[in-house]
Formats: C-alpha cells, structure tokens, sequence
C-alpha cells in the first residue's frame, strides 16, 4: 500500500486524523466483543441492568483480563493509540506544528500519554518548552495501522485457538 502524506485542506487534513483514530477504536471495541462472547461462559445471559445484555455493551475498556489476551492489553503501543482515540474525542484541541514547506502537519510525542495539552494561543513559551519531540502526524499513523494490523491478527490467532479449544468440549 502507498502511503501519502495528507496535503490540502486542513479541514480534510483533521477530519481524516479523528477519523482514523475513531476506527482503530470501534475496531477494538468489537475484539474486545468477540474476546467476551467466546471467552466469557456467562456471555450469553449476563445482564447490564435493565434488560441490556453485557455483550451489546463490552467495550475495550471494560474488557476483563481474559487468559491469553491480558499482555496484548497491556501494550504500550496500543495504550498510546486509545489514548491518541480518547485525546481527540474528549480533549481538548492537540497542540499542532504545521510546516509548510513540506505540507506536514506534527503532533507532540505527548499525545500518547497525556490527555490535557497545554493552549498554543496563551501557554506557547510553556508548551515550546513541554512539548519537545514533535512526530509528523502521517507517519504516526502509518506506524499505528501497520501495529493495528499485527495486533488484530493476533487477537483473531488466539480467537481461533479459544475456539478450536471450545469446540472440543461443546459444538459451535
């Protein structure tokens, strides 16, 4: 696949960010479904509360540590994307540095740990001093989907193995 650093309208440019973000999350949410409704024997019949089964309603952080899925939980990696996720739905604006030569668009280092960014408009000598490593935004991306791509194939591996292993004790 090429991969083509995002040029013209900033709009499309932020737009495309939030976006791809949004999916790596609704695309973990759903294992995490998977991982509880083949893992978890109560799967079925568990309730939420009034008449709403747990399984509509699991999510990648509420997923319990299932065996065999609590270290791919735990990768620093995947905590920095569903922070990056958490930072665009819930956060405040991320802090930007746009060269223009090069039509490229940075984010700080920080936006995979911290959730609360400093205001360019009236913080800018404290964020030039807190915000030090800046990642050009495109290739953040591209390294998380080619990690999101390794880390779903490994979760559909250990999928495959629960099952495998399930269906030597009941049919599926």
């Amino acid at each position: 696949m090429q991969w083509v650093p995002l040029v013209g309208s900033p709009f499309i440019q932020t737009k495309s960010e939030y976006d791809f973000y949004f999916h790596i999350g609704r695309l973990l949410d759903n294992l995490a479904r998977l991982i509880f409704i083949i893992n978890d024997p109560s799967s079925p019949t568990a309730m939420k509360g009034k008449g709403q089964l747990v399984r509509h309603w699991i999510d990648w952080g509420t997923l319990k540590d299932y065996p065999g899925y609590a270290r791919l939980k735990r990768s620093r990696h995947l905590r920095g994307i569903t922070n990056i996720r958490n930072v665009l739905a819930h956060g405040w604006a991320v802090p930007k540095q746009i060269d223009l030569s090069h039509q490229r668009v940075f984010w700080p280092l920080a936006i995979r740990t911290r959730r609360d960014f400093l205001w360019w408009y009236d913080e800018r000598d404290t964020l030039v001093r807190t915000y030090r490593k800046w990642i050009p935004v495109d290739e953040m991306m591209r390294g998380d989907f080619d990690f999101i791509e390794r880390f779903q194939s490994k979760v559909f591996c250990k999928l495959t193995q629960d099952v495998r292993q399930l269906s030597g004790i009941t049919t599926l």
